[in-house]
């Protein structure tokens, strides 16, 4: 957004003044803009260009720009979780499905103490995939979280707690999913043809 430089230097120093902080300055007001705009704001508007209260407007966009990307990360997570749910597998005690939202990637990741919940844009726009892996008897309890490449039907990690690898019933369950998987896509590759 390209606004008049002296106009808007007056603006942030008049700002400065009224609510008594030296934050506000170019990059904050470039920052409030950015949100503005990203959020439909009208930004011929005086009123929006220049607010009342920049702190204040600028945290209101702050929120509402997290809100709307909350929800267009939950549309994605939504989508995939459809497109995954066939993946769903059950065997000897533990269960497999894909990530439901970001907010139990997030969880899945603080609990196990590894890094999952840095792939929550990621696996929601389908750069990889993120299935959790639990004990039947806790389907609330995160065990271990596999990321998984769909293209080439192969597990590109599978860790528990702390990045532990798998225990011997892990990757037990897991060959026989990977097994179900390739069935599944041997399928759809049949069906294609």
């Amino acid at each position: 957004v390209q606004m008049p430089i002296m106009k808007t230097l007056k603006y942030l120093q008049k700002q400065r003044k009224k609510f008594d902080t030296s934050m506000l300055n170019c990059r904050y007001i470039r920052d409030y803009w950015r949100m503005a705009k990203d959020n439909g704001r009208d930004m011929t508007d005086e009123s929006i260009i220049y607010p009342h209260n920049l702190i204040n407007r600028h945290d209101a966009e702050a929120v509402k720009n997290k809100k709307e990307k909350s929800k267009q990360l939950d549309k994605k997570f939504k989508a995939r979780l459809k497109e995954l749910n066939k993946y769903c597998f059950e065997y000897k005690g533990l269960s497999i499905h894909p990530a439901h939202s970001s907010g139990e990637m997030i969880n899945e990741g603080q609990k196990l103490c590894h890094c999952v919940g840095s792939y929550v844009k990621s696996h929601a726009e389908g750069e990889t995939t993120l299935f959790f892996i639990r004990h039947i008897d806790h389907p609330r309890t995160p065990y271990f979280t596999l990321e998984f490449d769909l293209e080439n039907n192969e597990v590109l990690q599978n860790r528990g707690m702390k990045n532990c690898d798998r225990t011997p019933e892990v990757k037990e369950f897991e060959k026989k999913w990977l097994k179900f998987v390739k069935s599944i896509n041997k399928k759809k590759t049949r069906k294609a043809a």
